[in-house]
């Protein structure tokens, strides 16, 4: 991971409120995917994941960023 890529995953983890309370944001990173528009769509930890999806809530659409490993979900961060 390079510098700006490291810049990006650190004010995307401060931007997740209630991120720095799960263990995860004191994990190494291990690969970060984008999508095809270059935005973090992924980040791996040893232990897991943080993805990012789409949550919808009636006809309005949200990022929500889902924190979990294998199966099991953690936690769920909606971005305003």
């Amino acid at each position: 991971m390079n510098y700006q890529e490291m810049k990006e995953v650190v004010a995307l983890f401060n931007s997740l409120q209630g991120f720095e309370n799960y263990a995860y944001s004191n994990e190494g990173v291990r690969e970060v995917k984008r999508d095809e528009d270059g935005k973090i769509k992924e980040i791996t930890f040893p232990c897991g994941y943080l993805k990012r999806t789409v949550a919808n809530k009636y006809a309005n659409s949200q990022t929500a960023w889902v924190l979990g490993y294998n199966e099991n979900i953690l936690g769920v961060f909606l971005v305003a």
